[in-house]
């Protein structure tokens, strides 16, 4: 019965496959938002870091760490 099954399955229909399809493509562009929204909060992030490094090494532009 199953092998009947897989020979020849229901048809599906078009537009609930449609509704489907829209929801994937939606729910892709809101994850590639998240992400480049994300990305932009890592960039600002490394910047108010090096800032911070600037700031704390007393901002005299010695690259001579340590020493």
């Amino acid at each position: 019965m199953l092998g009947l099954f897989w020979e020849h399955p229901p048809a599906l229909d078009p537009e609930v496959v449609g509704r489907a399809m829209q929801w994937i493509r939606d729910r892709i562009r809101d994850l590639e938002d998240k992400k480049r929204a994300l990305l932009q909060e890592r960039e600002a992030l490394h910047v108010d870091l090096a800032f911070a490094l600037e700031r704390n090494r007393g901002g005299n532009g010695d690259n001579n760490v340590g020493n």
